[in-house]
Formats: C-alpha cells, structure tokens, sequence
C-alpha cells in the first residue's frame, strides 16, 4: 500500500509542476512530454492528464502502451538510438512547442533489484540514455519550461530510496541520507516525493 500512496505522491507533485503557473498566474496548459510512457511513472501521469482540455500530451517509449491514452499522442522513442531521439524530439515538437517534461525512462537489468540497480553496465546505461535525451531536447525544445526527472529507488517506492541500505518507515524528507551504507552529512531538500 505503501508503494501505491507513493506512486500518487509524485504523480500529485509531477502533476503541479506541470500544470505549474504561467508569469500571469494563471494555468493555461501547456505541452507535456512523458518519456517513459510505459512505466508506472508515466502511465499514471498520462491517465492524470487523459482528460485535460487545456494540455497537449505526447506520450514516448520503446513499446506502445497497453492502455488508454486518452489525449495522448504515443510516438516510438528508442533512447539508445541517439540519431532517432533527435528526430523524434524533433517531430513532437513541431507542431505544438513542449513546455513541460516529466523523464521517467530507464533501463533495468534482470537480476534482482539490488543487483540490478548496482550494476555498472545499468548505471551506464541510464546515464547514456539520459544524456541522448537532453542532448536532444537542448536543440529542440527550446520554449521547456519544468523539466522533472523521475528516478532512483525513491521515485518507486523502496525504502529510503537507496536500494542497496534501505531504511525503516517512516519515510520522511528530513530523515538524514544514506550513501554506500553510510550516512551523508549533505542537508535534506524539503519539497520533493
């Protein structure tokens, strides 16, 4: 249950920071891209969005979602393929400028959770992934306004959010960090899922 509260948490916090206000104070919309529309992240911020009269969605991933988009416009998005991420960025936003992004891609090894999220190869991988994205977003999409990065064991709900020293409930943002099993003495952001 945990998990699922969690899931709504940053879908809420996502779902502000998208439909965040314009310099006059008022929410007119936007354009939101979801990469990663395939993931728990991004199938739940799309169905948040599925109605929306006031947004454009574009929804990209590897594989077509298994859902209903409402809205959304789904387009392949291959982040290995640093040429075809330019391309796609490139075409979604051509017709209405994305203002707003939610990056909730990632690559995960079979293996085990610890196993996985501690690999080199994965950590690479993500990283070359991300990099390709905002390579390409730099050059197309100009008028972004949010950009929010959904990622590591926090954005999905494992304890502590450091999947290699977990921590007991409860989970809360002032709780002191823990990296490579040590406590980190870096002061805790206030306002994050």
């Amino acid at each position: 249950m945990h998990r699922l509260h969690h899931h709504a948490a940053c879908v809420r916090h996502c779902a502000t920071a998208a439909s965040a206000a314009t310099d006059d104070g008022e929410d007119d919309g936007g354009h939101l891209l979801v990469i990663g529309a395939t993931g728990i992240i991004g199938r739940a911020l799309i169905e948040r969005f599925a109605s929306s009269s006031s947004w454009r969605v574009s929804a990209m991933s590897r594989r077509q979602p298994d859902y209903d988009l409402g809205i959304a416009e789904w387009s392949h998005l291959d982040l290995d393929d640093r040429d075809g991420t330019v391309e796609a960025l490139q075409l979604v936003n051509e017709v209405t400028p994305v203002t707003h992004c939610v990056f909730g891609a990632v690559f995960e090894q079979p293996g085990g959770l610890t196993d996985s999220w501690a690999s080199k190869d994965m950590i690479e991988r993500n990283d070359q992934m991300f990099r390709a994205f905002l390579d390409a977003a730099v050059v197309h999409c100009k008028d972004m306004r949010h950009l929010t990065v959904m990622q590591g064991g926090k954005a999905y709900g494992v304890p502590g959010g450091n999947v290699l020293a977990p921590q007991l409930p409860p989970f809360k943002e002032r709780r002191p960090r823990v990296h490579d099993g040590e406590l980190a003495t870096d002061t805790p952001r206030s306002n994050s899922c």
